[in-house]
């Protein structure tokens, strides 16, 4: 063992070792020493570092691989196996997916119905925690930046544990497809108060292929949706909901009522959660990202799902004529207002200048370019106003509105701040000027800003002292 496996031991380790493994198994009432009796002494006495359940110590590795050998066991003749682990050996067997060995990868299409039931298998073998089968590649369901083309890549391989973990599973049913949702229940009973976890969770049942689940299951998703207090948490279950109802290709769970229901109580919630939220820092971009979700669910589920438009849009109004909330999330609900069209420009323009102090507009803006980005590209006037309370701005007063200004514009891409561009030239009466013609900066806005509120106190001090001719103030 010391040579093969690069573990290096003495002659008074195995004194050591020996001695502690009898003393176990004399005070476990063992005639001779036993597997475990060995194993506990050599952990024991020889190993000092913490072993934890997800690593193991490679020393500790190496007396089981000792112990383990290389022949696979088998049960008796005769001895009879749970009907879990009879249907789980057919349905691999028929699918191709028996673990060997040697590890392999397999790829999955999921547009194809044959490798979409393959990876139901798989899903549900994965939540049983049945060891030898890991997700290694493919498209990401939790944030669904590419779903173009959705793929899965698995790596199968034998464990030693395999067996007997599919005989431990058969407490919860007598196939593969009742066990998962039999384990799906356990795992929904340990959350507590959060909608996001409870959404994973149904995203989950979903990737298993198991579409119709018990009353009991949605009941208790209901009854976390309900009891979670945190805005965020219902939003980001909002979106995987939102997604399975109306969005999915390939799941097949576009408009079924179950989960219709649990996207009506998410919207609910999360509605009147925003209202009651109150200030908050650090989780802007989760906010904006929240409210942008309520909003694209009223405008695709507004008929299917009978959800109330009116009673949205006072506490969107609610939450814009409250001078008490963050102008962040003034003016992402004067953005909502204005893309569902029940607010006119003439108000939008008001809701501007009731928030153009400097350490405002910046804040307002992010939150109205969020939510209303074509809308604002529709209606220059409002880039006028924009310019006309950036333009009255001293040096110090701007440098302290650019940050969050310069955050509030980074949401239209390079198409868009050239059309803005263009839009402030011609209003400033410079037609023949090219947008591309102006030289770009070789420094950061902020640092361009920096060096011209410099110049103007620079140029000030060199006037009050007279040093180019100025007069004394």
């Amino acid at each position: 063992m010391s040579s093969k496996r690069n573990q290096l031991f003495s002659s008074a380790d195995l004194i050591a070792v020996e001695t502690t493994a009898q003393g176990l198994a004399a005070l476990r009432g063992h005639v001779v020493v036993w597997r475990q009796d060995l194993i506990d002494g050599i952990i024991a006495s020889l190993i000092k570092e913490e072993l934890s359940a997800q690593r193991s110590h490679p020393f500790l590795a190496a007396v089981y691989d000792v112990l383990r050998g290389h022949a696979r066991g088998r049960l008796a003749d005769g001895t009879s196996l749970p009907p879990l682990v009879r249907n789980i050996q057919q349905l691999l067997q028929q699918n191709g997916l028996e673990p060997r060995t040697k590890a392999r990868a397999i790829d999955f299409n999921l547009h194809l119905s044959l490798d979409l039931q393959k990876s139901h298998i798989l899903h549900q073998l994965k939540l049983l925690g049945i060891p030898g089968y890991t997700v290694t590649g493919g498209s990401d369901w939790v944030s669904r930046q590419d779903l173009s083309y959705v793929w899965e890549q698995w790596t199968i391989s034998w464990s030693q544990h395999y067996e007997a973990s599919c005989i431990e599973n058969a407490i919860y049913g007598s196939t593969l497809a009742e066990a998962a949702e039999a384990k799906l229940l356990e795992l929904a009973a340990q959350i507590e108060r959060d909608a996001a976890k409870a959404a994973l969770l149904l995203l989950d049942s979903c990737l298993m292929g198991l579409r119709h689940l018990s009353e009991l299951f949605y009941q208790k998703l209901l009854f976390l949706i309900r009891s979670d207090s945190q805005f965020l948490s219902l939003a980001e279950a909002l979106g995987h909901i939102l997604y399975l109802y109306c969005y999915d290709e390939v799941l097949g769970t576009t408009h079924q009522d179950e989960i219709g229901n649990l996207l009506v109580e998410t919207f609910q919630r999360g509605l009147w959660l925003l209202e009651s939220l109150g200030q908050m820092q650090g989780n802007d971009q989760q906010l904006l990202q929240g409210i942008k979700v309520l909003l694209e669910t009223l405008e695709r589920c507004e008929r299917s799902l009978d959800l109330n438009r009116n009673a949205f849009i006072d506490v969107f109004r609610r939450l814009n004529a409250d001078v008490t909330q963050a102008p962040l999330v003034r003016g992402a609900a004067c953005g909502v207002l204005w893309t569902l069209e029940t607010s006119p420009t003439q108000q939008v323009l008001l809701d501007l200048r009731s928030c153009s102090q400097a350490n405002q507009i910046g804040d307002f803006l992010t939150g109205l370019f969020y939510l209303a980005r074509e809308v604002v590209q529709r209606h220059p006037d409002l880039l006028l106003s924009i310019d006309e309370l950036v333009s009255s701005f001293d040096d110090n007063t701007f440098l302290e509105a650019l940050p969050a200004l310069h955050l509030a514009f980074t949401y239209f891409t390079p198409r868009e701040k050239h059309k803005i561009a263009s839009t402030l030239i011609k209003a400033w009466g410079e037609d023949g000027c090219e947008t591309e013609s102006l030289a770009e900066l070789e420094v950061s806005v902020e640092v361009a800003a920096q060096v011209l509120a410099f110049e103007t106190k620079l140029f000030a001090a060199v006037k009050r002292y007279g040093l180019r001719g100025g007069d004394k103030q």
